[in-house]
């Protein structure tokens, strides 16, 4: 028999990994959206078009780094559910 902290513990990490795949899916609509208004080049994210170079200037932090945080929130949200899929196989 499981405890019950235990079981709490894998739900609060399941409920925080979800929250991190909707802010990481929000913010894939967001580079989609910055492509659909002219700010980057379709085929590569790393390409400003004219327009998009004048409205990173307004941004306070580079998209490129934006991009590669929520990559790595990604890989730890998918290493998190390996993590409590092992706790519940053994």
């Amino acid at each position: 028999m499981t405890p019950f902290w235990m079981k709490w513990l894998a739900f609060t990490f399941g409920a925080a990994t979800l929250v991190l795949f909707l802010k990481t899916y929000l913010r894939i609509k967001e580079i989609r959206l910055d492509v659909i208004m002219g700010h980057l080049m379709p085929n590569n994210l790393k390409a400003f078009t004219p327009k998009g170079r004048e409205y990173l200037k307004n941004k306070t932090k580079y998209l490129i780094f934006r991009i590669l945080m929520q990559v790595a929130w990604c890989l730890e949200s998918y290493d998190l559910l390996k993590d409590i899929g092992y706790f519940y196989a053994f």
